[in-house]
């Protein structure tokens, strides 16, 4: 490949794909387009169809007419709201009474936890004194030495 453009490398690509993948399958295309009238088209037209036929109801209908129209329109897009609305009233229920159970559980092992960070702190401590105590010992003996000095 080398000495090869970029243009004359693709090309050579192209040419070796095999010919079947580049035909479709008539079976499947004509299965592919019955599905696609029946399970979209056909229900986007309908719905097209039902939402043009109640418009055209509401615009034909007197005052009183359009306010119960105008009510029952308000119903229905009101009720997905409420679903929804109870499903967040049922998540924020569900998150409280959880909380409640967390809580009840949570402090005694926040107790041992507490305990045992305790003992750990005391066994730290412990240890930084063991290990500065030499230091701190010879440092005091020195400064006691050069108190005594500047008294003599």
């Amino acid at each position: 490949m080398a000495g090869k453009n970029h243009a004359t490398i693709i090309y050579e690509m192209e040419s070796m794909k095999s010919p079947q993948f580049l035909d479709r399958n008539p079976v499947t295309q004509r299965s592919h387009a019955r599905q696609k009238l029946w399970q979209i088209m056909l229900p986007i037209f309908a719905g097209l169809v039902l939402v043009v036929f109640f418009a055209v109801l509401a615009g034909l209908a007197g005052p009183a007419e359009a306010s119960r129209w105008a009510d029952i329109s308000l119903i229905f897009l009101l009720i997905p709201v409420m679903f929804v609305s109870l499903l967040f009233l049922a998540i924020f229920a569900g998150s409280i009474y959880a909380f409640m159970r967390i809580l009840r559980i949570i402090p005694p092992f926040a107790l041992r936890v507490q305990n045992l960070f305790s003992k750990i702190e005391q066994q730290v401590r412990r240890g930084a004194n063991i290990a500065v105590e030499p230091i701190i010992r010879i440092e005091s003996w020195w400064a006691a030495l050069r108190a005594l000095r500047r008294e003599l």
